[in-house]
C-alpha cells in the first residue's frame, strides 16, 4: 500500500506528490499534475498581468477614481453571478458530462438554453441598474460606479458561461486566457500607450477591449463544438435549472461573503477607503493562485470521475489538489506578512494606510488555500444544496458582521469579519466533503474514454 493509500487526511504530502509526479500513481492524474503546472503557469502570468494593471490604475487614477472602476467591477461580478442563475458552472458540469458520453443533442441544448436565460436576464438587470445610477439620487461617484457596472455585467455573465463551457471541454487556455490575461494586457498596454489617467478615457477604453475579448470567445466556443452542430438540440431546462439554482445560490452567496464589505465600505465610507482597502484584498488574494489553477482542471473531472463511479480516482484528485495548493501557500502568505509595506508601497503612497489590512486579510485566504478544491468539489458531486445553504448562512452572518463593525471600525472592522468567514467557509467545505478523501477499494475502470481528455472532445 503506498502512501497515498493509508487513510483519509493522513497522507504524507511530500510523499503524495513525487507518487504523481513521477507517473507511478494514476496516468490521468499525471496529466492533471503537468496539466495543473500550465494552467498554474497562466494563473501567475495572468495574476502578474492583472496586478501590475492595478498598479498602474492605482497610480495613475489615484485612490478614489481607483476606488470607483474597482466598485464598479464588485457590482458587475455580483450582478453577472445573480443574473446567470449558476447557469456557467452548470455548463462546465453537464458540458463535462455529455461531451465524455457523447451525448451531443443534450450538449447543444444546454448551450442554447443557457445562451438564451442568461441575455434575458442580463438585459433586464443593466436596464435596471442604469435607471437607477442616472436618478441622480445618489453621490455623484457611486453613480458613476453603477453606470459602468450596468455596462459590465453583461460582459462579465457572458465571460462566465464562456468559461464554464470550456471548462467542460477541458479547454484550458481559452477558458483563462481572455479575462485573466488579454484583458489585464490590453489595460497595461492602454496605460503605456494612451492617455488614461483620466477615469472618463480609461473606463471606456477597458470597456471596449472586454467587449471585444467576449465576441471572440463566443466565436471560438461555437466553433469548439461544431461537430454538435447537426445534432438535434435536446432540451432538459427544468433539470438544469434545478440542478443550477443551489450552484446560483452558493454563487451569490459567494460573491456577497467576499465582496460584503466593499459594497458596505462604498456606502458607508468613501471611494478612496474603498480604493485602499480593494487594493489590499487584491494583493492577499495572490495567495490562493494555486488553487484557482487547481479547480480549473479539477472542476470537470471531479464530475467525470464521480459520475461514473470512479471514486479511488476522485479521491487522488482531491489529495492533490491540497497537496499542491498548500505547498504553495504558504511561501506566498509569508511574503506577504513579511514585506507588506513594499508590496502597498508600488501602488504609491496613498494606499500606505492598507498594511495592516493587508495582513489581516492575507490570513483569512491562508485559509482558503489550505483546503485544495474542496469547495468545487461540492457541486461537482452532487452537493449542491449543503453547499448553498453553507455559503448562504456564512454570507448573511458576514453581512451582518460588516454591517455592525464598519461604523465603529471602518476597513480594519471589515477585514477582521471577512478574513474569519472565509475560515470558516474553507474549512466547513473541507469538512463536508471529507469522505472524498476516504480509501475505497479500487473501481475496475482504471481509464477515461477517449472522448475526454485535457483538450476537449476530439
Amino acid at each position: 500500500m503506498t502512501n497515498v493509500d493509508k487513510a483519509s487526511f493522513k497522507f504524507k504530502p511530500v510523499a503524495t506528490l513525487k507518487l504523481y509526479l513521477s507517473g507511478e500513481g494514476d496516468q490521468v492524474l499525471w496529466r492533471f499534475a503537468t496539466g495543473s503546472a500550465a494552467a498554474l503557469l497562466i494563473k501567475i502570468g495572468g495574476a502578474g498581468l492583472l496586478f501590475l494593471m492595478h498598479i498602474m490604475a492605482a497610480r495613475s487614477l489615484g485612490a478614489q477614481n481607483y476606488g470607483i472602476f474597482t466598485y464598479a467591477r464588485d457590482v458587475g461580478q455580483l450582478l453577472a453571478v445573480t443574473l446567470a442563475i449558476g447557469l456557467p458552472t452548470a455548463v462546465m458540469r453537464f458540458v463535462a458530462q455529455y461531451a465524455k458520453k457523447q451525448e451531443f443533442g443534450l450538449l447543444r441544448g444546454i448551450v442554447v438554453r443557457s445562451h438564451q436565460l442568461v441575455l434575458g436576464n442580463v438585459v433586464f438587470g443593466s436596464i435596471f441598474v442604469s435607471m437607477v445610477g442616472f436618478s441622480g439620487y445618489l453621490d455623484q461617484n457611486l453613480s458613476t460606479s453603477l453606470i459602468c457596472a450596468s455596462i459590465l455585467t453583461p460582459m462579465f455573465a457572458f465571460a462566465r458561461l464562456y468559461e464554464g463551457g470550456f471548462r467542460g471541454l477541458n479547454a484550458v487556455l481559452p477558458s483563462q486566457l481572455p479575462q485573466k490575461v488579454l484583458l489585464p494586457g490590453f489595460a497595461i498596454l492602454g496605460f503605456l500607450l494612451l492617455p488614461l489617467a483620466d477615469l472618463l478615457v480609461f473606463l471606456p477604453f477597458y470597456l471596449g477591449v472586454f467587449f471585444v475579448l467576449c465576441l471572440g470567445s463566443s466565436l471560438l466556443f461555437w466553433r469548439r463544438i461544431a461537430n454538435t452542430r447537426t445534432a438535434r438540440p435536446q432540451y432538459q431546462t427544468r433539470f438544469w435549472l434545478i440542478t443550477a439554482l443551489p450552484i446560483a445560490i452558493g454563487g451569490i452567496s459567494q460573491i456577497v461573503l467576499k465582496r460584503t464589505d466593499v459594497f458596505m465600505l462604498g456606502a458607508m465610507t468613501d471611494m478612496t477607503t474603498v480604493g485602499i482597502y480593494a487594493a489590499a484584498t487584491r494583493i492577499a488574494t495572490l495567495t490562493v493562485i494555486t488553487i484557482s489553477a487547481l479547480n480549473t482542471l479539477a472542476a470537470p473531472m471531479l464530475s467525470a470521475a464521480f459520475h461514473s463511479g470512479e471514486h479511488d480516482r476522485v479521491r487522488r484528485i482531491m489529495l492533490l489538489t491540497v497537496t499542491l495548493s498548500t505547498g504553495a501557500a504558504l511561501p506566498a502568505f509569508a511574503v506577504v506578512m513579511l514585506f507588506p509595506e513594499a508590496i502597498l508601497g508600488l501602488l504609491g503612497t496613498e494606499y500606505s494606510e492598507g498594511v495592516t489590512l493587508l495582513r489581516i486579510l492575507t490570513v483569512g485566504q491562508l485559509a482558503v488555500g489550505l483546503t485544495g478544491a474542496s469547495g468545487v468539489a461540492l457541486t461537482m458531486t452532487g452537493r449542491g444544496k449543503v453547499y448553498a445553504i453553507h455559503l448562504l448562512v456564512l454570507a448573511l452572518l458576514n453581512a451582518v458582521g460588516n454591517f455592525v463593525v464598519i461604523p465603529t471600525y471602518g476597513a480594519h472592522g471589515a477585514a477582521v469579519v471577512t478574513s474569519l468567514s472565509l475560515a470558516l467557509l474553507a474549512w466547513g467545505q473541507l469538512f463536508m466533503c471529507r469522505d472524498l478523501f476516504k480509501d475505497r477499494e479500487a473501481n475496475p475502470k482504471e481509464t477515461l474514454s477517449a472522448d475526454y481528455r485535457f483538450d476537449g472532445p476530439t
